[in-house]
C-alpha cells in the first residue's frame, strides 16, 4: 500500500511539474510576443503617430459618409488607417482605409455607404486609428487618436434648395436665396423652436411665402420636404401646414383627429389625389419633425425619424414650378390656416434616405 501511495505521488508531482513547465512556456510565449509586438510599434513609430479629424468635414451623403483627416508631424511607416464606428445600440465596424498618409499630410475618406448596409446604422461616433505594415505584410493597429461625435450638421447639403431656420429672420440659408415674405398683420410672431428661434403662427391670418425661382423647381420624382412643427391645442378644426400652389399638389393638413397626411397630386390629374394619412395620432402642443420623400413613383410619410407611411403611384408627381405657402392651404373651396409654431423647413431635389431622416430629427 505504501509502495502505491508512493507511486501516487511522484506521478502528482511529474504532472504538477508539467503542468508548471507548460504554464511557464505559454507565459514565456505572450511576454516574448508583447516585446515583439511593441518592438515592432517603436520601430514603425506607430506609438507616436496620431491622427485628427476635421469635424467639418464629417458628412454623411447620399452615397458616401465623408471625413477629412490630417496626421502630425511624427515620421512612421503608416500604411492605412482604421475608421471605427460606433452605433447608438452599442455595436461597431471598422472600415480600413488602404493608403499611406505622410507626415503633416491631409487626406479625405469616403467610405461607401453600400460598406455599411447591413452592418451598422444609425452612427454615433466614429474613431480614428492608424496602421502599420510591417516587412512581413503583418498589419499592426495603433491606438484611436481622435474621434467625432455626431451631431447637427452630419448630413450632406447636397440638394437642398431651400433651408429656412427661422433663427429671427426669414432668410433662406440654403445658399439659394429664397428667403420668405410676409407683410403686416400677416407675419407670424418670432418664438422658440425646437432649435433656437421659430415663427409661431395665429390659425387666422399668418403666412409665410416662398417666391418661385428655377432653383426651387421640383420635377415630381425624387424630393424631400420635411419641418419641425407644433400645432397647438384647443383647436379642433382641419389645418393646414404649408401647401406648393402649382395645382395644390403638395399639402400638409393636420387634422381635428391630430392625425397629420400629406396631399400629393401626380401628373394622373384628376385621379392622381394621394394622401398619406398617419396610422397614429400625434399629441398637440408638442414638437413633430414631419415630413415626406418621393423615390421613383414611391411616397412615404415619416414623423419624428421613423416612415409612418408609404404607397406606391404609376406616375410623378406634377412638376413644382410656383411659389410655396406656409401657413395655410386651401383646397379649392376651403382655406385652411394652421395654429402652431414652424421650424427649421428644408426642401431637397432628392429622395433622403431613411437614416438621413434619422439623423436630421436626432440631431436636429
Amino acid at each position: 500500500m505504501n509502495g502505491k501511495r508512493g507511486i501516487s505521488s511522484v506521478v502528482t508531482t511529474v504532472l504538477l511539474l508539467l503542468i508548471g513547465i507548460a504554464a511557464i512556456a505559454i507565459i514565456g510565449t505572450l511576454i516574448l510576443g508583447f516585446i515583439r509586438t511593441n518592438t515592432e510599434r517603436l520601430e514603425l513609430g506607430i506609438n507616436f503617430v496620431e491622427l485628427t479629424i476635421n469635424d467639418s468635414s464629417v458628412r454623411y451623403g447620399p452615397s458616401t459618409l465623408d471625413l477629412r483627416i490630417a496626421r502630425n508631424n511624427q515620421a512612421g511607416n503608416i500604411s492605412g488607417v482604421n475608421v471605427i464606428l460606433m452605433s447608438d445600440s452599442g455595436n461597431s465596424y471598422t472600415y480600413y482605409y488602404n493608403k499611406s498618409i505622410l507626415e503633416l499630410e491631409s487626406k479625405t475618406i469616403q467610405i461607401p455607404l453600400s460598406e455599411l448596409n447591413g452592418k451598422i446604422s444609425k452612427i454615433i461616433k466614429i474613431s480614428v486609428a492608424p496602421v502599420a505594415s510591417t516587412k512581413s505584410g503583418k498589419k499592426i493597429p495603433g491606438d484611436k487618436t481622435d474621434e467625432y461625435i455626431v451631431g447637427k450638421g452630419f448630413v450632406s447639403t447636397q440638394g437642398l434648395i431651400l433651408y429656412l431656420p427661422f433663427d429671427n429672420d426669414l432668410k433662406d440659408y440654403s445658399g439659394n436665396n429664397n428667403n420668405g415674405q410676409c407683410s403686416g398683420s400677416s407675419c407670424p410672431t418670432q418664438t422658440f423652436g425646437q432649435v433656437k428661434g421659430a415663427y409661431e403662427f395665429n390659425g387666422i391670418s399668418n403666412v409665410i411665402s416662398i417666391p418661385f425661382n428655377n432653383s426651387l423647381y421640383l420635377n415630381g420624382e425624387n424630393e424631400t420636404v420635411i419641418l419641425w412643427i407644433k400645432p397647438k391645442g384647443n383647436n379642433m378644426t382641419d389645418q393646414g401646414t404649408f401647401m406648393q400652389n402649382n395645382m395644390r399638389s403638395r399639402r400638409l393638413f393636420y387634422n381635428s383627429s391630430n392625425y397629420f397626411s400629406f396631399i400629393l397630386v401626380d401628373i394622373n390629374i384628376p385621379n392622381g389625389y394621394h394622401s398619406l394619412l398617419s396610422p397614429f395620432s400625434s399629441i398637440r402642443d408638442s414638437w413633430h419633425y414631419v415630413g415626406y420623400t418621393v423615390r421613383d413613383n414611391n411616397f412615404s410619410l415619416y414623423i419624428d425619424g421613423n416612415i409612418a407611411y408609404s404607397k406606391n403611384s404609376n406616375y410623378p408627381i406634377i412638376p413644382a414650378n410656383s411659389a410655396w405657402t406656409f401657413g395655410s392651404l386651401d383646397s379649392g373651396a376651403i382655406r385652411y390656416f394652421f395654429n402652431g409654431t414652424m421650424d427649421e423647413i428644408r426642401i431637397y431635389n432628392k429622395s433622403l434616405s431613411d437614416e438621413e431622416i434619422y439623423y436630421l430629427y436626432k440631431y436636429n
